[in-house]
């Protein structure tokens, strides 16, 4: 498989026929094993949080173990451009670059690419961050008589993520809105499992 760095065992088994042209039953067999060692010239391990928030600075790291000593260079290459790292490593010595990172402000997945050359020779590297909003998105259903007046104003709204900003207004002279309300949130704890 693809980044596999490891031992594995390789055997191999022959047969031929003998000399007289016997092709029934095979005179001369033979087999072979041995323990090969698999590994790319240079293996690279990185480390990143598992999450962090919207805009948040956090540190990256990636370590190079080389099977041969050598030197090379090292640079976060997306999603922005970072400051080339020169390094030279010993053989079979962990070298560990790091660089500091921003989130970006909007959640989701965001995918690292480290890229450089050690020995003349291409590496790259890709890590992924989930970016996760600070707080956990919240319902609030209020309820309660209009007074008799005209204009009527919403004070103490509840802060809201720009990504997840959802608000509705529902005015009604039946209790239909506060009973939408009570199912829409037994719905998300079900699928919660609380």
């Amino acid at each position: 498989p693809e980044g596999f760095n490891g031992r594995v065992r390789l055997m191999a088994v022959g047969a031929a026929r003998d000399a007289e042209g016997n092709t029934e039953t095979p005179t001369r067999l033979g087999q072979a094993a041995a323990t090969v060692v698999v590994r790319e010239p240079v293996v690279l391990t990185g480390a990143l949080p598992r999450f962090v928030t919207p805009g948040d600075r956090f540190e990256a790291a990636v370590t190079l173990t080389p099977s041969v000593a050598g030197r090379g260079t090292m640079t976060l290459a997306a999603p922005a451009t970072g400051e080339a790292k020169s390094f030279e490593a010993p053989a079979e010595t962990d070298t560990t670059l790091t660089w500091t990172l921003q989130a970006p402000t909007v959640p989701g997945t965001t995918p690292y690419r480290f890229e450089g050359t050690f020995n003349e020779k291409p590496l790259q590297k890709t890590l992924s961050v989930g970016v996760r909003p600070a707080t956990l998105r919240r319902t609030v259903t209020r309820w309660g008589l209009l007074p008799d007046t005209k204009t009527w104003t919403l004070d103490n709204l509840p802060a809201m993520s720009a990504v997840e900003a959802d608000a509705t207004l529902t005015l009604s002279a039946a209790p239909l809105p506060l009973i939408r309300g009570l199912a829409d949130l037994t719905a998300r704890s079900e699928a919660r499992g609380t």
